[in-house]
């Protein structure tokens, strides 16, 4: 642990001013300066709130060492800045990175621009929707869980980006969503208690750009609830995703609540998202996991569908 005089010594050197410099603007001697930063005085409460102010650090940081929160924030930000930039993840993908950074700027009106230009140069072609999903969201979102994960990334910042990008993913369905109809229909759940949907949120939208009727219902949703939808919609498909492991039992007792009314020819379940490959170790399910990229998630769907 630091301790006072050791940090204001580094605190004045940062700042490139000199005892007599401080002891002037504090209005004491510089022998005052001196004996605080050699330990053999100690500064009342007073003092030690100017000294504070005038740096602009709390005092635990400047009696302990602890920073002050405003400024570890900015640190860490300008930290994850010059990570992005540098990240080898997006060295062939200029695009998702300029996307990611934007975002981290909070600059959403020019990370919307960047993503709708993409679309209009490619002549908004339903593959090229697709690849923006598969290739840029989907490749931000990833390496969002991934530095939240290490503490790089607060859950505000996460919260930012997911929110945002999902206002974007309405934009560019709004805009480029007129498709034929392909005449199935898929029902969008998420397990229950799950609290992270925007990975669910992005395959309906795909299947919605396929020309699916796609119709999400999210997550909390309960068992009754889940078979009345069924009963309402009759669809095709459902789609469970699944990123918590401790939601897995849970949602294993609610396909099998499912498979005890409709089979497998009646309707088909398809299972993805984080956690979903653990699955296969805990129970054999009546339904298909798919752990894919975009476009073969949507078209092992449809052969499910129509086999």
């Amino acid at each position: 642990m630091s301790d006072f005089g050791s940090q204001l010594k580094k605190l004045r050197k940062n700042n490139k001013i000199t005892q007599k410099e401080l002891a002037k603007i504090l209005g004491l001697a510089q022998t005052t300066i001196a004996n605080y930063e050699n330990n053999s005085r100690f500064p009342n409460q007073e003092t030690l709130i100017e000294i504070a102010d005038y740096f602009g650090v709390t005092l635990d940081y400047l009696i302990k060492g602890k920073k002050k929160s405003a400024n570890l924030e900015k640190e860490k930000s300008e930290n994850l800045v010059s990570l992005i930039t540098k990240d080898p993840y997006f060295k062939n993908n200029e695009i998702a990175r300029k996307y990611f950074l934007y975002l981290l700027n909070y600059q959403k009106k020019e990370a919307q621009n960047l993503i709708l230009e993409h679309a209009k140069n490619k002549d908004a072609e339903n593959d090229t929707i697709i690849n923006i999903y598969q290739n840029i969201f989907k490749s931000v979102l990833y390496k969002i869980g991934e530095l939240w994960i290490k503490g790089e990334m607060s859950i505000e910042q996460e919260r930012y980006f997911s929110n945002t990008t999902l206002e974007i993913m309405s934009v560019l369905r709004n805009n480029f969503g007129r498709v034929d109809s392909k005449g199935y229909t898929i029902l969008g759940l998420s397990s229950y208690q799950e609290k992270h949907n925007i990975g669910l949120n992005m395959i309906m939208d795909l299947f919605q750009l396929s020309g699916w009727n796609s119709i999400y219902y999210g997550n909390n949703l309960p068992l009754k609830s889940i078979l009345q939808a069924i009963s309402i919609h009759n669809p095709d498909v459902i789609a469970f995703s699944i990123t918590a492991e401790e939601n897995i039992n849970t949602l294993i007792e609610t396909i099998n609540n499912i498979r005890e009314i409709y089979d497998k020819d009646e309707l088909k379940i398809i299972i993805g998202g984080y956690a979903s490959g653990k699955l296969k170790e805990r129970a054999n399910i009546e339904a298909e996991i798919i752990n894919e990229d975009i476009k073969k998630i949507i078209k092992i769907t449809k052969n499910l569908v129509e086999n």
